[in-house]
């Protein structure tokens, strides 16, 4: 099967659940198929075809014609283009794809990486971008019907894992944090994402002020933000204008495979603030399967698929109050914190033995393909 895979954004320059799904759903598939890839971002994949549209100019019709080129090169070997979209897609890419599956029988499948739908500016071109695709993809239960409802189609439910991203690093927790330099008397408070509005780093910002200095003190806390994006700056502003937390946070910034990892070792919880996902994010699943206590906000692309106190903690979104009170919860209950831990790593070791996301999603790439 010769599979084109449209990823704007590509990990690890971009961290995000779609990029790191995407990066590695590239390497699974590769094994077994073509794959080339269409892509904004730098980096290399070993043996996989390339093309790279930089935004070199701003100006939107520019990347348009770039990316018919592209696409246009690859009509003749092209069995499936595989599309993840966001609530944020730009309309003149999408409008693209249904005039080629009309000229050329350019077949596209889409994965919806977002969480519900957003009002489109233009309806009538998006519902024929989505009326012309072979299949609709997505992760939560929220999203297929929301999506059902809207395009009156068939929107499936992707399950399982992507457990075979999720790297652990197998050494002794005072052993790493030796290498790193890190006290094994302090307790890390980790989040790992973009830094973007929609991932919320400012509530966890807000509840480091709420905590207070002498909470922070007394149980010797740390915060550490790690990931990449457009607002770094703003959250270096925000943190600053919080005068006394600054000597309690650290930004790591873009990290290795290898410190991520090690990054997860030290780590003894882990915040998911999200005000909306289209499933359990990719960084909160990798921290839950290295057994770190995790608490998340309770929007229901979440929520319906973990439960509260049992193998998460979960916060009311935004509120920054109710998150230092979990944080509290969990630091000063470090039994509980320990077993939810456990029961959460246990959750993603049991999905894992039912299926594979990447297994699934070739399962309709092929079936796709094959069909006339």
């Amino acid at each position: 099967m010769n599979v084109l895979i449209i990823s704007p954004g590509l990990y690890p320059d971009i961290i995000g659940g779609m990029e790191i799904l995407n990066y590695h759903l590239i390497k699974y598939l590769n094994k077994n198929h073509n794959i080339s890839v269409l892509t904004n971002c730098s980096k290399n994949i070993d043996n996989v075809n390339t093309y790279r549209i930089k935004r070199i100019i701003s100006t939107k019709l520019s990347y348009l014609f770039r990316l018919m080129y592209v696409l246009y090169k690859e009509k003749d070997r092209t069995d499936i283009i595989y599309i993840s979209y966001t609530n944020n897609a730009n309309w003149l890419h999408w409008i693209l794809f249904p005039i080629l599956k009309r000229i050329f029988l350019m077949k596209y499948l889409v994965l919806i990486c977002s969480g519900r739908a957003t009002k489109w500016k233009f309806p009538l071109l998006f519902g024929y971008f989505f009326k012309n695709v072979s299949y609709i993809l997505c992760f939560s239960k929220v999203v297929k019907d929301n999506y059902t409802k809207i395009l009156k189609k068939n929107v499936f439910q992707i399950k399982g894992s992507a457990d075979s991203f999720i790297t652990i690093d197998h050494r002794e927790k005072e052993v790493v944090r030796k290498q790193y330099g890190v006290s094994i008397d302090s307790k890390i408070i980790l989040f790992f994402s973009r830094f973007d509005p929609i991932k919320s780093p400012i509530t966890i910002i807000n509840s480091i002020d709420e905590l207070g200095e002498n909470f922070l003190i007394k149980n010797k806390l740390e915060f550490w933000f790690c990931g990449a994006g457009t607002k770094l700056n703003t959250l270096k502003q925000d943190i600053k204008s919080k005068k006394h937390i600054e000597n309690y946070v650290k930004i790591w910034g873009l990290v290795t495979e290898k410190d991520k990892s090690a990054i997860y070792k030290m780590s003894d919880i882990f915040i998911q603030p999200s005000l909306s996902e289209a499933t359990i994010p990719a960084t909160l699943q990798e921290a839950m399967k290295n057994g770190i206590p995790s608490i998340s906000s309770n929007i229901k692309q979440i929520s319906e698929q973990l439960t509260d106190k049992e193998n998460i903690i979960l916060f009311q979104k935004k509120d920054h109050k109710d998150l230092s009170n979990k944080l509290k919860y969990l630091i000063r209950n470090p039994e509980k914190a320990k077993k939810i831990g456990k029961s959460g790593k246990k959750f993603f070791d049991n999905l894992a033995t039912k299926t594979n996301v990447f297994a699934d999603i070739e399962k309709y790439l092929e079936k796709a393909a094959k069909e006339s």
